[in-house]
């Protein structure tokens, strides 16, 4: 049996600041660019407008089998990934699991 961990380990958390901290370096405020503002996991970030969930995980550079995805508050099901859209204003939470023995 396989157990899941929410990672919390120094160099994955590292990881995913890292991730963030990239996206996060684009600008801020959504303008006539086609870009959006929604903050993910409480971190402000400007995105292309059109982006599914999917599209954030790539972005992010996640395993899409590994994560579990929260939008407004609502688990975001792994089948609708591709078709949930992003909007300006979301709320996302990005947990990223690892399996252990």
């Amino acid at each position: 049996m396989r157990a899941f961990a929410i990672l919390n380990s120094a160099s994955t958390v590292e990881s995913l600041r890292t991730n963030f901290a990239r996206l996060a370096g684009r600008a801020r405020r959504p303008d006539n660019t086609g870009m959006m503002e929604l903050h993910v996991n409480g971190e402000a970030m400007a995105l292309p407008q059109g982006l599914t969930v999917a599209g954030l995980i790539a972005q992010l550079e996640l395993d899409i089998r590994k994560v579990a995805v929260e939008r407004n508050r609502e688990i975001v099901p792994r089948s609708l990934y591709a078709q949930v859209p992003l909007g300006a204003g979301d709320e996302i939470e990005i947990v990223h699991f690892i399996g252990g023995g």
